[in-house]
């Protein structure tokens, strides 16, 4: 459901002023460019009011009929030719002839001259072409029986001709009648309400509003807004129409599949809640060949147009991108490549209709599906442009802060045309973020314990800006030296292999309300190249803002290296490469989690019982040798809880412990498995205590002078009782643990991995008891 703003043309001056002499103010119950106003002499006052796509009216008034009227109005101005287009959806009983439809007005006075289209409550008046051809003349009537709201209804001008038509469906019209009114060019053009009683109020909802033709400005003037496969909304101020009501009002689509639902990451930029629930459904074509793709078709009055289109990238990161054309020209070219999260709406690409039909192609560019959630459509315009400038946002203030973060709200504004965006100052002129409607904003890379000051402006499509906001002053948090806040490291697996994917840390990061410090990667481990030569997986994280932790083994699997060749030094410069490549990648400070869980017997890099005496020299030829390139990478000596040796006869691991010349950290992977912790009992005699239990290692770790990590922690589904699967009580013992190490821990990362069986926290709603908890402490 929506309404449209009739296109915009230049008016001669007269003309406007005449106009404006006879428009009151609108209320701002109505958005731009509708106004309202009672017309005659009404018991009791009208008002208007509209949400979601949808007019909701009331209105007192005896009747529009003989000589002069008392009704509720709701119009904008519209110059020549034009069609406005509602459906009727429900009429109270004041009266027989309560009526609610559509009209084009002369002027504001009570016995102008006019035509309407109107639906009455009762069904034996049904439909009505309503007229008045001289100014407080009398009036005629045309008469289509047997129907009643909700239906659609119609009128269209061309020159002094005015045509009324009905429709129960929105596509197949019956005319109702013609008559003709010689009127001005410039009239008024809305929503009519009348109660048939004076003394009472009429409450009548239309929707599905629109406008077409040309009104009082000069800038682009929306038209139409189509929610793909999803319901009606309201997109920067304007009313957008769901999927099924294009579908049955002029939209026609070919060689597309629909798809909707949630996410489970947080979307970038943050969007407004209707611009949310708009992302959330999309067409989209599977895999089609380059150049080919899906197709738009709107019926539309030929003229010149602009039209924005929205995607957004909910697969993985640069997954897809796209071309557009429009009526069959190239408009625009590889448009969608986005980050895992990350959404943009794109244009305006200009078109001209001259046959009716406004022909929209988006089409797989080099690869991907293609995909859209949404289309806005604007007339384009012309005459004088619009320089009107959006009202100044208001209330400014920051609900929370951290030492690195502000996070920034403010009320909306206003504007003739739309609000398009908001531009976030600091210190008045340094332009520090933007927005495309949302009216909230997180300001990153700050100081700690800083004064800043921001303000806020307001932007519309014609480039017009604002005055500023209040101007509001806010000191970040003291630093602890970390991104977290915490006093250790905190961060997260959120990635796929040595796909560095920002997005998706940054989705984490705002789900939980707080930065993250260092992120767990798996670079693929198949040849040497991939490993530790070609530098790719290192490009991906260069300049990022967090540690990475690198799990790697002594050598790529399946190649035919052994332990013994390590052991000899064989692979010496291999590894001599991957620390140069640390370092020109700004990543001297990574932490390698060589030959991680080597304790347990499903990895190639196991420790067992051949190899111990291999495998020990291995790891110190390897870590010496990114340590003399590399001399700040900390060596993460990585078990996993609760386990001896496995493929070595569950022998003790401090039995491969390479030393502490080359050794770091000692670190812990522990997951809420075998056996899961759901009582204090369980927690103490399993996680905490047994013979390789997480005390057993941070007493190991004290002993040899270093810091404890666990590199990987988290939940674990799966079937009892081995797996605890969603545990609120587990999250609890983690944070209490974390706490109780102080200065012992360096670094701790949940693995909220994408799938229901490990961790799963922050994607949709697998563990609704233990997202809150981790939440609460993170």
């Amino acid at each position: 459901m929506k309404f449209k703003k009739g296109m915009m043309a230049c008016l001669a001056a007269a003309l406007v002023l005449s106009l404006l002499a006879f428009a009151p103010r609108a209320s701002a119950a109505v958005p731009s460019p509708w106004q309202q106003q009672d017309i005659g002499s009404v018991g009791i006052a009208g008002s208007a009011d509209y949400a979601s796509g949808t007019f909701t009216i009331q209105a007192s008034g005896t009747d529009i009929a003989g000589t002069s009227d008392q009704f509720r109005y709701v119009y904008q101005p519209l110059s020549g030719d034009g069609t406005i287009v509602a459906r009727v959806a429900s009429i109270s009983n004041t009266g027989a002839w309560a009526k609610g439809g559509v009209m084009i007005r002369e002027s504001l006075t009570a016995g102008a001259k006019h035509a309407s289209t109107v639906m009455e409550y009762a069904s034996t008046s049904g439909a009505q072409l309503i007229s008045r051809s001289a100014a407080s003349g009398s009036t005629a009537t045309v008469t289509q029986t047997g129907v009643a709201a909700p239906y659609w209804v119609k009128l269209q001008r061309a020159g002094n001709v005015f045509t009324s038509s009905i429709s129960g469906n929105g596509s197949s019209w019956t005319t109702v009648g013609s008559v003709s009114v010689t009127m001005n060019s410039g009239v008024y053009v809305g929503l009519v309400v009348s109660a048939q009683n004076n003394a009472a109020l009429n409450t009548t909802t239309i929707d599905n509003v629109s406008v077409t033709g040309s009104g009082s400005g000069g800038g682009p003037v929306f038209v139409k807004g189509i929610n793909l496969n999803g319901a009606a909304t309201t997109i920067e101020g304007n009313g957008w129409i769901s999927y099924a009501s294009a579908l049955s009002s002029g939209l026609s689509v070919t060689n597309a599949s629909a798809w909707s639902g949630t996410y489970g990451f947080s979307l970038n930029p943050t969007p407004d809640a209707n611009t949310l629930s708009m992302l959330q459904s999309a067409l989209y074509r599977s895999a089609p060949p380059n150049g080919q793709g899906f197709g738009l078709n709107q019926t539309i009055a030929n003229g010149s147009y602009q039209v924005y289109l929205w995607t957004i990238e909910n697969y993985q990161s640069n997954f897809r991108n796209e071309d557009v054309k429009l009526e069959g020209a190239t408009a625009a070219t590889g448009i969608g490549d986005l980050e895992l999260g990350s959404w943009a709406k794109y244009g305006p690409y200009g078109v001209t209709v001259s046959d009716g039909v406004l022909n929209i192609d988006i089409l797989r560019s080099t690869k991907g599906d293609p995909q859209l959630t949404g289309l806005a459509i604007y007339a384009a315009g012309s005459g004088t442009p619009d320089t009107q400038a959006p009202t100044a946002p208001g209330s400014l203030a920051s609900p929370s802060k951290t030492d690195t973060t502000v996070n920034l709200t403010w009320s909306a504004s206003t504007d003739n045309v739309g609000v398009t965006g908001y531009d976030i100052y600091r210190g008045g002129t340094t332009l520090a973020g933007t927005t495309t409607g949302a009216t909230s904003a997180t300001i990153t890379g700050l100081t700690a314990n800083t004064a800043y000051t921001f303000t806020v402006k307001a932007k519309d499509a014609a480039g017009n800006l604002s005055a500023a906001s209040n101007s509001l002053g806010v000191t970040t948090n003291a630093g602890t030296g970390n991104r977290s806040g915490l006093p250790w490291k905190s961060g997260v697996y959120r990635t796929t292999n040595d796909q560095a994917n920002w997005t998706a840390i940054q989705n984490f990061e705002t789900w939980r309300g707080r930065l993250a410090d260092v992120t767990t990667n798996f670079p693929y481990r198949y040849s040497w190249d991939i490993m530790t030569e070609s530098g790719a997986f290192f490009a991906g994280w260069q300049n990022a803002p967090w540690t990475p932790t690198y799990a790697v083994p002594m050598f790529p699997e399946n190649i035919g290296a052994t332990f013994s060749g390590c052991a000899a030094g064989s692979y010496n410069s291999r590894w001599t490469t991957f620390a140069q490549n640390l370092v020109s990648h700004g990543q001297g400070g990574a932490i390698i989690r060589l030959g991680w869980e080597f304790n347990g017997n499903w990895f190639a890099h196991s420790v067992t019982t051949a190899n111990m005496t291999d495998w020990k020299a291995c790891f110190r030829q390897v870590a010496a040798t990114i340590k003399a390139t590399a001399p700040n990478v900390k060596i993460d000596w990585n078990v996993t809880r609760g386990d001896g040796l496995k493929a070595a006869g569950n022998a003790d691991p401090a039995l491969v412990y390479p030393g502490d010349d080359v050794v770091d950290y000692i670190g812990v992977d522990s997951y809420d498995q075998w056996p899961p912790a759901f009582s204090d009992a369980t927690w103490t005699s399993s996680h905490m205590g047994g013979s390789y239990g997480l005390q057993h290692w941070i007493d190991f770790a004290v002993a040899h002078g270093k810091k404890f990590s666990v590199p990987e922690w988290g939940l674990y589904h799966g079937a009892a009782p081995n797996f605890g699967n969603d545990n609120p009580f587990y999250i609890e013992k983690m944070w209490s643990f974390f706490n109780s190490l102080g200065s012992t821990l360096a670094y701790e990362a949940y693995y909220d991995e994408d799938v229901l069986t490990l961790g799963n926290l922050s994607y949709g709603s697998n563990n609704p008891n233990s997202a809150p908890v981790y939440n609460s402490h993170w």
